[in-house]
């Protein structure tokens, strides 16, 4: 089944802590083969999205997985290069803050490619 909508990024509200500051958030989403006709990229393949919570928003972790696993069999995100911008770029804007995704895929060809990407926020 080709899903090629990609989902919205949702956020939740944490519960702070006098005293207390959230200095980093960082999320590792396991990667599922994304397209169906190379069953790229393969099991270990991982996207890691941190930042720093503003106003106690974070992504809401079960939406998260859903949201990067609509980008199977993606016709408009077809390459590493672009999932990390794409990822980076969505989180950023529902987070309003500077977000970094490092896209990791192992490849069935033998090779590892990491594509870092940092989408900054024009709030700051």
């Amino acid at each position: 089944m080709e899903n090629c909508e990609k989902m919205e990024i949702k956020i939740v509200s944490i519960t702070p802590v006098a005293g207390v500051i959230l200095q980093e958030q960082t999320h590792i989403v396991e990667l599922p083969p994304l397209c169906p006709r190379t069953h790229n990229p393969l099991a270990g393949s991982t996207v890691v999205i941190t930042y720093v919570p503003v106003e106690n928003q974070v992504l809401e972790v079960y939406n998260l997985t859903d949201y990067v696993h609509s980008f199977y069999g993606s016709e408009t995100v077809r390459d590493i290069e672009h999932f990390a911008q794409v990822v980076a770029a969505d989180c950023g804007q529902a987070l309003k803050t500077d977000v970094r995704a490092t896209v990791e895929f192992i490849l069935n060809i033998g090779q590892r490619v990491r594509t870092i990407a940092l989408w900054q926020s024009q709030n700051q």
